[in-house]
């Protein structure tokens, strides 16, 4: 019960800290930024499975929204998509080493941006053309040198008690 509480603790600090890295401009480059909670949420949908990541998706979708000033729900549709979509063909792709997560990574940022743009022609908001692709290509490449050192950071957040020494 007390390494649970600390666990959620630690979660919890952890989760703050990636929204406000996130929020602010810190790692933007050239008006592109990596998205640390999308690799969050993938991580944690490797270790936690279809329900939980789905709430989990969800509901950093909409902490993400109400930071950023976009459309309420949007990013939470994303998130909790993303989470199901990546959870049902992660049946069929086995991510045990970085590169395979990687491509995981490159699947979902390209589902985002997807999901983005037929949400933004469903509301009408207009997109900028080929600014949308070169942000993306851009994307791809920050989320994979940001998620790499993630990748093997946050499993020590999710080791048991029997796993310690």
């Amino acid at each position: 019960m007390k390494n649970q509480i600390l666990f959620y603790i630690k979660y919890g600090v952890l989760i703050v800290i990636l929204l406000s890295i996130q929020s602010s401009t810190i790692l933007s480059l050239f008006d592109i930024a990596p998205d640390l909670i999308l690799i969050l949420i993938l991580i944690h949908n490797l270790y936690f499975g279809t329900y939980k990541s789905m709430y989990f998706g969800f509901f950093m979708g909409l902490a993400v929204d109400s930071m950023s000033g976009t459309l309420l729900g949007l990013n939470s549709f994303v998130f909790t998509f993303l989470s199901w979509f990546l959870d049902f063909y992660r049946k069929y792709i086995f991510v045990s080493d970085i590169f395979s997560f990687s491509i995981f990574l490159i699947i979902a940022t390209v589902i985002k941006y997807v999901l983005y743009i037929l949400l933004y022609l469903i509301f009408q908001i207009d997109l900028l053309g080929w600014y949308i692709l070169l942000k993306l290509g851009g994307e791809i490449i920050y989320n994979i040198l940001m998620g790499i050192p993630m990748f093997f950071l946050l499993p020590f957040l999710f080791r048991k008690k029997s796993t310690l020494f």
